[in-house]
């Protein structure tokens, strides 16, 4: 009784990544303060969820060979358990992906790798650029869009102190911008529109009149996360400075 108590006592001295009287295969004791290495045998769920469709899979694939062996007909139960034999062998990749390549370092890679994709492919076809010619005067817009931009103007300012903010899109800092959903709840809370799909309209004729713009200038407005600023004075339309000088 003491033997045991005199190998823990060293066991907790030669510290915690060290044993003390451990007997290894071969019938020899480990020297005191020596490290002895132990194999993980633990499985993950990953590996039993896998481990699991592969039995699956291999039951289906011995019933139907074992079919084929015994009768040469060829029933209703037989064409699902082809059926399901060839989902499971074609599927096997996308299943494997699912357990294994949801792990966080294999996600983060996979991100960064169509991140880097998709940018080579916005470098290699661009989007087209959208941009509404500043001199157009108030007799070559439609009238629903002055409208629409008179009504705003009185707003702009409350606008520009509640909801403009500096964003990150794209891995650019952008200051002084908004969401085209922000300048959408904006609209319902001042009561300029009842709907999301009126505020929407609303947005669009201002994109048209030339007083907001997308960062990148690709996108017409859009009730979205989408990022979009105002023009500055130097590149706003004389008439809709005019009215700006009215509120």
């Amino acid at each position: 009784q003491q033997q045991p108590e005199q190998q823990q006592h060293e066991l907790q001295q030669a510290g915690p990544n060290t044993t003390a009287g451990v007997v290894v295969p071969g019938g020899a004791a480990a020297p005191a303060g020596e490290h002895v290495r132990t194999r993980d045998l633990s499985i993950s769920y990953r590996d039993l969820v896998f481990i699991t469709y592969c039995m699956v899979r291999l039951f289906f694939a011995a019933l139907l060979t074992l079919w084929r062996l015994v009768s040469s007909q060829r029933s209703g139960i037989y064409v699902q358990a082809s059926f399901l034999d060839v989902t499971l062998t074609s599927g096997q990749g996308i299943v494997l992906g699912l357990v294994y390549g949801t792990k966080r370092i294999y996600t983060r890679a996979v991100w960064k790798a169509l991140g880097r994709l998709y940018l080579a492919g916005r470098r290699c076809f661009p989007r087209p650029i959208i941009r509404i010619p500043l001199g157009l005067t108030m007799d070559q817009l439609d009238p629903a869009v002055v409208a629409t931009v008179f009504s705003f103007e009185p707003h702009r300012e409350a606008f520009c102190t509640s909801k403009l903010s500096n964003i990150d899109f794209q891995g650019v800092t952008f200051l002084s911008v908004f969401r085209g959903s922000q300048l959408v709840d904006f609209l319902l809370e001042k009561r300029l529109v009842f709907c999301r799909e009126d505020g929407e309209s609303f947005g669009q004729n201002l994109f048209s009149g030339r007083v907001l713009h997308h960062v990148h200038h690709t996108r017409y407005f859009e009730d979205s996360p989408a990022v979009y600023q105002l023009y500055p004075p130097d590149e706003t339309p004389a008439w809709v400075m005019e009215l700006a000088s009215y509120r």
